[in-house]
């Protein structure tokens, strides 16, 4: 890696840490990500409250995480409904419906700047939705292919385990393909999100395949940078997420002052998260117009 392509990253992900701090932002990503969870929530809700909800256990299992009694709750919906989680494809599919929209609303703020307000990202996000949906669906490819090749490697991984004589070998083959199948999915994951920086960075873009391939062709020009702003911003994100995760996980839900922290909690995970990918994407983008500058 020469200098100026470290440089360039450190840059680029400084930009988009910068960036990323836009709380308006980070908001409407939150309230609309809450719809799907709440489809799947309040079924979950209406049906754990005739188990439990007036168990004399209750107080203790809502101020500990009770592995072995979440399980038997887990299986016992999936007995009465034929599904652990009711509910499930339908938020899936709401999620992937509301993408474009809430990427949509990043893009704008990326090519606008900072300082937007609700009405104009919500605006921005609705102006974009047809590109962003366009290139949601051109993910299919590069996505399908590392799927393919992931699990034609895990494939392998469980061939040579059945063959292997020792378990360690079987345990390391099958651990090689899960780490093979993770980079292939990283590397195809990030030419998707290298399309949607170009689709950000240039408004009169309008073929999805296109913005795509220039991001596919920005990673082969400038791997390193690319793949460094990708996991910098993608790591920072998780370890935020990791440390409201713990704090969560020892936190009493019980009462009414411990079911608020609890839930200003959960939403603190996904607003790291959400930072994450703003930041991500706002960082990616630098480099798809350093052409430009």
């Amino acid at each position: 890696m020469n200098l100026s392509r470290k440089s360039g990253m450190l840059a680029a992900t400084g930009h988009g840490i910068r960036g990323a701090f836009s709380w308006r932002l980070i908001l409407l990503w939150i309230l609309f990500l809450a719809i799907p969870t709440l489809l799947v929530a309040m079924p979950q809700w209406r049906l754990l409250m005739p188990m439990i909800g007036y168990s004399v256990d209750a107080d203790s299992w809502a101020s500990t995480f009770n592995v072995p009694a979440i399980g038997d709750l887990i299986m016992a919906i999936g007995r009465r409904n034929g599904s652990p989680v009711p509910g499930s494809g339908t938020a899936l599919l709401l999620t992937l419906l509301l993408s474009p929209l809430l990427t949509g609303m990043l893009v704008t703020q990326i090519r606008q700047g900072g300082g937007l307000g609700f009405r104009e990202l919500i605006q921005g996000g609705i102006a974009e939705y047809g590109r962003l949906f366009r290139l949601l669906l051109v993910s299919i490819i590069p996505m399908g292919i590392a799927f393919g090749i992931a699990a034609a490697g895990m494939s392998a991984a469980g061939d040579a385990a059945d063959e292997a004589i020792y378990a360690a070998d079987a345990d390391f083959a099958k651990n090689l393909a899960m780490i093979f199948g993770g980079i292939v999915l990283l590397l195809a994951h990030s030419t998707v999100e290298a399309g949607r920086a170009y689709l950000a960075m240039d408004g009169r873009l309008r073929s999805a395949f296109r913005a795509w391939w220039r991001g596919l062709k920005l990673l082969l020009r400038r791997p390193v940078a690319t793949l460094g702003v990708y996991l910098l911003t993608t790591i920072i994100s998780l370890l935020a997420a990791l440390l409201f995760i713990t704090l969560r996980v020892n936190v009493s839900a019980a009462g009414i002052g411990g079911f608020v922290l609890a839930m200003l909690l959960t939403q603190l995970i996904v607003a790291s998260l959400v930072w994450g990918r703003i930041a991500r994407l706002g960082g990616i983008s630098r480099l798809a117009d350093a052409p430009r500058r």
